[in-house]
């Protein structure tokens, strides 16, 4: 079963999850060129927010601010990152 449709088919839903990268995550070649889900790259200590994972993946979105909207969204080794549960008790208005 090729990777693309495993995940779509395994990916669940996960809220409240922050990861912080503790390895580099550079995607090869072969990784970008194929269909389906963008790989995420992660660089050590970036922080990660997960809203669906499967067995060994993740997807979510960098809370790196200097990131294009299509870098900041994809996939990546579960393996990669390690995970802080978090909870928001207070949220400011902007103004």
């Amino acid at each position: 079963m090729a990777l693309v449709s495993l995940l779509s088919s395994t990916l669940q839903t996960k809220t409240n999850y922050l990861l912080s990268a503790i390895w580099n995550y550079i995607p090869s070649e072969d990784e970008l060129k194929q269909e389906g889900h963008h790989r995420l790259q992660l660089l050590i200590g970036e922080p990660v927010h997960i809203s669906r994972q499967s067995e060994h993946w993740y997807y979510g979105h960098s809370l790196v601010e200097d990131r294009s909207d299509d870098e900041a969204f994809g996939i990546f080794p579960r393996a990669f990152t390690s995970t802080q549960e978090y909870r928001i008790t207070s949220v400011r208005s902007a103004r």
